[in-house]
Order: structure tokens, then sequence, then C-alpha cells
């Protein structure tokens, strides 16, 4: 994703080597919907778990195209 220009971290493009702080705001930009988070954590050295993983950020906005509501109905015009 980052290749292809959908990441945004703080309003700028981001690489997948670029490192997240506290307070950034990430944008990634799926082909039916759109998602802005807010980084409010970074995990230890170790993996976080899965419980544990959604403390590490909040969904500040999520916005979905008209054409997912309807994307399992076939066009017949």
């Amino acid at each position: 994703m980052c290749d292809a220009g959908k990441v945004l971290v703080n309003g700028h493009e981001a690489k997948p080597s670029k490192e997240l702080k506290t307070g950034d705001r990430i944008a990634l930009q799926f082909t039916l919907k759109s998602l802005e988070l807010e980084v409010l954590a970074l995990p230890g050295p170790k993996s976080a778990q899965k419980s544990a993983v959604q403390n590490l950020y909040c969904v500040i906005s999520e916005k979905r195209s008209s054409s997912e509501a309807r994307g399992w109905i076939k066009d017949l015009s």
C-alpha cells in the first residue's frame, strides 16, 4: 500500500520503513473505503497481544464509497 501511495502519515506519503510515534495520524486509502487512524501508543519490543492491539490506535474516520454498499448487486444496466 505504501509503494502505491495509498498511505499518508500526518498528510505526507509514507514509505514502508516510516517509523511511527504516538500522536501520528495515518490515512489509508482502500479501493472501496478510506480510513483515518491516530496512534495512541506503540507496542513494546515484543509483539503486542491481540487483546492489546485495539488500545494502540483509535479510528478518527471511516468513509465508504457508495459502490461498496451496492457491491454485491449485479449491474443490470
